[in-house]
């Protein structure tokens, strides 16, 4: 997802945290039942735009954050960002 309003990498963080947050709250119930299924959880990989970065490159390390997330236990969100040669990594 695209997000143009977020001016820095901590807005976009913050604003994924708040949708992982509503995600983890839904109550869904199974199809055609009143049960309820177990707690439906998300992942994300955030990125923010980098001098030099095309299209590619941002949404290489977004799907690189959101796998990290994953492989982190799931249910997180996850970032990394460019700086010089390296990778930052937060969570």
């Amino acid at each position: 997802m695209v997000l143009p309003d977020c001016a820095d990498l901590g807005s976009a963080c913050a604003f994924a945290e708040h949708l992982r947050l509503k995600v983890q709250s839904l109550r869904i119930k199974a199809r055609g039942t009143d049960t309820a299924l177990d707690t439906v959880t998300a992942s994300f990989g955030v990125a923010l735009a980098q001098p030099g970065d095309n299209l590619e490159s941002l949404l290489t390390r977004a799907d690189d954050g959101l796998y990290q997330a994953k492989r982190n236990g799931r249910n997180q969100v996850h970032t990394l960002q460019k700086r010089g040669g390296d990778h930052l990594s937060l969570t």
